[in-house]
């Protein structure tokens, strides 16, 4: 990236990575807390795009029903989930947005890491339906049907509202960026366009051998669905090594991540790149950072984070995200940064 291709984004009220404390958060000890309150430090990443990421909007398929999607509970194959849906009469795609592992207790309070994820993601909710899903026993390993319900019956379900577009955007965290990652390469959806993942890249179980393995690490794919990602890994990271290495959470079974620079290559390579690893288009004593394929894969290193702080960096993850729309119909070769 040159220093005019650079877009530095900062939220102009919140700043970048929050100081975490520990308190009684359950079996865990690590409370998550609102967004509230956190106190942020300055943090600014320069993405590698300056304008808009275009996709290929998705087949169109109409709602089955009348019925608006509204603010509320829901379940749906046992799974629980919370909607906020912008106000207005227009239809809105979705950001579903996976916690981290937790405590089931405390999920189910107001201070959880739902409710605090939907606080982080304030400036997209007038233009995207958040949806936040909570894992059986805050644990996405509890059940093997939460790959299913997250990748398949939700989406199936959410389209059936007449506001909902069927567009679907992905973010999470640690645990959640694991389910991500596993839906990235399991799902051949189109209405699927991004992911971004927080102190989660790839692990062994789903690349190795030059393959991607889908269908629970059993079925092996050379490419996948073309979609965006934004990779944010965190150097001081003691569960997810960002350097690559095994997983450090007691009663886990020990899987092994690729160093962060790996996984943004091999992800990139699974959407039509045949190149070598690139070089680092950023690197100082704050992050750096590698893009391919013209930013629709994008990987960052916050050298000082640790494993929740990471994910924090949120103003980097909505600029990416609001970035992210469908070409215009009427004009094909508006920008040539698309899949």
């Amino acid at each position: 990236m040159s220093p005019t291709e650079e877009m530095v984004l900062s939220h102009p009220r919140r700043g970048g990575v929050p100081k975490t404390r520990k308190g009684k958060g359950g079996k865990g000890g690590n409370r998550v807390r609102p967004y509230e309150d956190y106190t942020y430090d300055d943090l600014e990443i320069p993405l590698e795009n300056d304008g808009p990421l275009y996709f290929e909007a998705p087949p169109a398929s109409p709602a089955t029903t009348s019925t608006v999607l509204t603010d509320g509970s829901h379940v749906l194959d046992g799974l629980q989930f919370d909607t906020q849906v912008p106000n207005g009469t227009s239809s809105f795609p979705v950001l579903i947005a996976l916690h981290g592992l937790g405590d089931s207790t405390y999920l189910r309070d107001q201070r959880s890491t739902a409710y605090a994820m939907t606080s982080w993601f304030e400036d997209l909710k007038g233009t995207h339906i958040v949806v936040t899903p909570n894992a059986q026993d805050g644990d996405w390993d509890s059940r093997e049907e939460h790959i299913t319900i997250l990748r398949i019956s939700l989406l199936n379900y959410l389209a059936t509202f007449s506001n909902v577009q069927p567009i679907f955007k992905f973010v999470g965290q640690s645990q959640g960026s694991m389910m991500i990652n596993r839906i990235l390469v399991d799902s051949d959806d189109p209405r699927i366009v991004a992911g971004v993942t927080t102190t989660s890249q790839l692990h062994e179980d789903l690349y190795h051998d030059n393959s991607f393995w889908s269908e629970n690490y059993t079925v092996p794919k050379k490419s996948l669905t073309k979609r965006f990602v934004l990779q944010v890994t965190a150097g001081l990271d003691p569960t997810v090594p960002a350097e690559g290495g095994p997983l450090n959470v007691h009663g886990k079974k020990k899987k092994n991540f690729l160093p962060w620079q790996e996984s943004a290559h091999r992800y990139a390579q699974g959407y039509g790149y045949s190149g070598a690893q690139a070089s680092l288009d950023h690197d100082d004593a704050t992050f750096s950072g590698v893009s391919y394929l013209g930013g629709q894969v994008q990987a960052y290193n916050v050298k000082s984070g640790k494993h929740d702080g990471c994910w924090l960096a949120h103003n980097v993850m909505v600029a990416y995200l609001l970035n992210l729309m469908p070409r215009p119909q009427l004009d094909a070769k508006t920008s040539d940064r698309s899949m």
